[in-house]
């Protein structure tokens, strides 16, 4: 897993988060095969927190997902990008 933080030249804070994980897709073919189904709301809890976070500020957050693959469209991982105002 690695992390980097740095300031955009648009007022934003930018937080990259990048692991070497099976990837989103394979993740989600796991969970639907397991016997108990239990929603995974990790995330969605994240934006609501951020949202609720940067209500004061004047640009908005945005969060995306990123599917990392590699030269044969095999799975290498997930990266998420932040973008979080500084005023």
């Amino acid at each position: 897993m690695s992390l980097s933080v740095s300031k955009s030249l648009d007022n934003h804070i930018q937080i990259d988060i990048e692991d070497n994980g099976i990837g989103r897709k394979a993740s989600a073919k796991i969970k639907s095969n397991k016997v108990a189904n239990k929603k995974s709301i990790g995330i969605e809890l994240t934006v609501e927190r951020l949202s609720n976070f940067i209500k004061g500020f004047e640009n908005d957050f945005s969060i995306q997902f990123d599917d990392l693959i590699d030269t044969h469209k095999k799975a290498i991982g997930t990266r998420v990008k932040l973008l979080i105002p500084t005023t």
